[in-house]
């Protein structure tokens, strides 16, 4: 018997983006989902737009109040009935028709409980391909060992188990606002295996308004922490010293971020002061660029 798939697309004061989002959820080729929509606005207007749709797979629910981003995502965790969930963002869309039935398949005969699928990247000047860098199943251990070097999880729309999520407290926090790696990270430290499916599945729109652009720095600062809590007692410390160094060159790339101060205090903030090692360094040498190199230089012991 096929599984019921549950597509969470948490929203908020965007009917347009969203009716598209929808539309293409139901496009699937999986026809067993159903589409649970959460809504923080405080209009009315996604709730007309998304009325609109035609199709008893849909399941609206319009909070009392806005209860912020990440909870959002949680709310529409618990209102589904899926054995399996896919979180897409108000803002994306499915452009694989095949990519859920292929991932129950392959979630299914591989007995994991996470898929990761590629995307594109949609910025205003041009579209990229997002990648995962290797397809088919991969060590849990190896890949959180290599993630930010060798392993990327380009999309936050994923194919996971509900019940695991659950099990997880996924999404249970609005401070941690990368917590759908957070989730993805956990998931790994608590399995064997993950799939990568080496195909773009979703077009990710990258503007001005998405979570990821707007954090501060205090924000990005205490974030550090989620990696820490993600993978616990899974991971040597010296892995984690390395994903913290790797943290830092991520939100550098993203945020423009290269002050002594900053870095100083992510270290801090996880416990690592004389520990880190040369080899560090290098892992920040074969991907990202040397201003942020020279961050991390600058406070490594002599």
């Amino acid at each position: 018997m096929e599984p019921l798939v549950s597509i969470l697309i948490p929203t908020n004061n965007r009917p347009q983006l969203v009716v598209k989002a929808i539309t293409s959820a139901l496009c699937q080729s999986y026809k067993k989902i159903e589409v649970v929509v959460t809504d923080n606005s405080e209009s009315n207007e996604t709730q007309l737009a998304v009325g609109k749709i035609p199709d008893t797979r849909l399941k609206y629910i319009k909070n009392n109040t806005n209860i912020g981003p990440v909870i959002n995502w949680r709310k529409a965790l618990v209102e589904a009935s899926g054995e399996y969930c896919i979180l897409l963002p108000d803002d994306d869309y499915f452009i694989n028709p095949f990519y859920v039935a292929e991932a129950v398949e392959i979630a299914q005969e591989n007995g994991v409980d996470l898929v990761i699928t590629n995307c594109l990247l949609g910025y205003p000047d041009r579209t990229l391909v997002a990648s995962s860098h290797h397809g088919g199943l991969i060590d849990s251990k190896e890949f959180i060992e290599g993630f930010w070097k060798r392993f990327y999880i380009p999309t936050i729309s994923n194919l996971f188990k509900r019940s695991t999520a659950l099990e997880l407290k996924a999404f249970n926090s609005n401070d941690i606002l990368y917590s759908d790696i957070d989730l993805w990270l956990k998931i790994m430290s608590t399995s064997d295996k993950v799939y990568c499916y080496d195909k773009p599945s979703i077009y990710y729109l990258f503007h001005s308004a998405n979570i990821v652009t707007t954090m501060s720095t205090e924000s990005l600062i205490k974030n550090s922490r989620f990696l820490r809590d993600a993978v616990g007692n899974s991971a040597s410390q010296d892995t984690l010293n390395a994903l913290i160094c790797r943290y830092i060159a991520f939100i550098d790339n993203i945020y423009n971020i290269s002050s002594l101060n900053v870095t100083k205090r992510i270290f801090a903030e996880n416990n690592i002061y004389t520990s880190l090692h040369s080899h560090h360094t290098k892992i920040l040498m074969a991907r990202y660029r040397r201003k942020a190199i020279g961050t991390i230089r600058k406070f490594l012991p002599a």
